[in-house]
C-alpha cells in the first residue's frame, strides 16, 4: 500500500505508523535556505532530510498521481504542493527509521523487484525506459519508491495485527459503524474570509453568543434564527443527521461527534466560517468490523504514519531551499 495524501485538502495519504522510536539520531530541526538549488544532474532540490535531497520532480509526480485529472485553483495547488512536500519528508524520515530495524528493503531486493518489472513490461512489448517516460520517474526515483513501498508494507504487515485492528475499531467505532448524530449549528461568517483578524472577531462573537445560551438568556434555536448566516437559520439551525465523515468538514464533524445530547460546542473554525454546534440526538450505528475492515485498516494506517512522522521530525535535520512552497516547521504557516 503506497500512502498517497488524501485530503484534497486532505490529499489521499495511505500511510500509517506509530512505535517506540529507538536508534534515532538526534539533531536539531532547522529551517535553512542553504542547499544548492540544483544537483549535478540539473534536478531542482526543494528540501533535504539528513542531507538527502528531495527533488521538485518527485513532488510534482506524486501530486499528479494523487490528483489524477482533477483540476484545482492555483492557490489551492500551492497548498497541495506544500502538503506533498511535507509527506515526502515524512516518508524519508520513516524510511531512515526503518533502516535501523528489520523492515527496510535491501539493495538485492530492489534489484529483484526492478527485474520483475522489466519482465512484466517486456511481456507487453515495453521497456523500462518506456515506463520511466510515462510515469515521470528517473531510475533513481523509481528505486526510492520501491524502497519506500516495500519497507512500509513490510512494517505494516508486522504492526497491523488483528488485535490492533480490532482495538482501533473499538476506540473509533462511531467513525465507522454508521453512527449518526442530529445536529444544529450557528454559522458566523467573517467579514473578510481568510483574514486572521476577521476570523478572530468571529470567534469572539460566537463565544459571546455561546455565553448567552449557557446563561439561558436565549435558547440555541432562537440564537440560530437571530445570528446564524447559514440557510438552516430559519429552521433553528437544524441541519439534520450527519455521519462522522460526511457531509460536513472534518473540523466540524470531529467536534460534533464528541458532544453529548444537548451540549453546545465552543467556536469551531472551518472553511465556511465559525460555528457553534449543538447535538440534538444520537443514532447508534450497526456496522461490524468485517463490514468496514478496509476503511478501518486505511484509517489506522494513516494514523500510524502521522504519529511516527510526528515523533521523528523534532529530532531530524530538515532543510528547505525555498524553490517550492513549504510549511514553516511545526506550523501550518505557508512559506512561498
Amino acid at each position: 500500500m503506497d500512502p498517497h495524501p488524501n485530503r484534497f485538502l486532505h490529499i489521499c495519504i495511505f500511510v500509517q505508523v506509530y512505535i517506540q522510536l529507538r536508534h534515532v539520531v538526534s539533531a536539531t530541526f532547522c529551517l535553512l535556505v542553504a542547499i544548492a538549488p540544483a544537483n549535478a544532474l540539473g534536478q531542482i532540490v526543494v528540501a533535504s532530510v539528513r542531507s538527502e535531497p528531495i527533488f521538485e520532480a518527485d513532488v510534482r509526480r506524486q501530486l499528479s498521481e494523487s490528483l489524477g485529472n482533477r483540476q484545482v485553483e492555483p492557490d489551492v495547488l500551492t497548498v497541495l504542493r506544500a502538503e506533498m512536500l511535507s509527506q515526502l519528508i515524512d516518508r524519508r524520515l520513516i524510511v531512515n527509521y526503518l533502516s535501523y530495524n528489520k523492515w527496510v528493503v535491501r539493495p538485492a531486493e530492489v534489484e529483484q523487484k526492478l527485474e520483475q518489472l522489466k519482465q512484466e513490461l517486456a511481456g507487453r512489448n515495453r521497456t523500462l525506459d518506456d515506463y520511466l517516460k510515462k510515469t515521470g520517474h528517473t531510475e533513481a526515483s523509481l528505486r526510492r519508491q520501491v524502497v519506500w513501498r516495500t519497507s512500509w508494507q513490510r512494517y505494516l504487515d508486522d504492526y497491523l495485527t488483528e488485535k490492533r485492528i480490532q482495538h482501533y475499531f473499538q476506540e473509533n467505532r462511531h467513525k465507522f459503524d454508521g453512527t449518526k448524530i442530529h445536529v444544529a449549528h450557528i454559522l458566523i461568517k467573517p467579514i473578510r474570509p481568510g483574514d486572521d483578524s476577521a476570523i478572530s472577531e468571529s470567534v469572539r462573537r460566537a463565544t459571546k453568543i455561546r455565553d448567552e445560551i449557557a446563561g439561558q438568556k436565549l435558547s440555541f434555536a432562537d440564537a440560530a434564527v437571530k445570528h446564524s448566516a447559514a440557510p438552516s437559520a430559519q429552521k433553528s439551525g437544524d441541519i439534520g443527521f450527519i455521519l462522522r465523515r460526511e457531509p460536513m468538514p472534518e473540523s466540524f464533524s470531529s467536534v460534533a461527534f464528541r458532544l453529548e445530547k444537548g451540549e453546545v460546542s465552543p467556536p469551531v473554525v472551518t472553511r465556511l466560517g465559525v460555528h457553534l454546534i449543538q447535538c440534538l440526538g444520537i443514532q447508534p450505528g450497526t456496522r461490524k468490523l468485517d463490514d468496514v475492515r478496509e476503511l478501518v485498516t486505511e484509517a489506522a494506517t494513516r494514523e500510524r504514519f502521522t504519529s511516527m512522522a510526528g515523533k521523528l521530525r523534532p529530532g531530524a535535520t530538515i532543510e528547505f531551499t525555498g524553490e517550492m512552497p513549504y510549511f514553516r516547521p511545526g506550523t501550518r504557516e505557508l512559506i512561498e
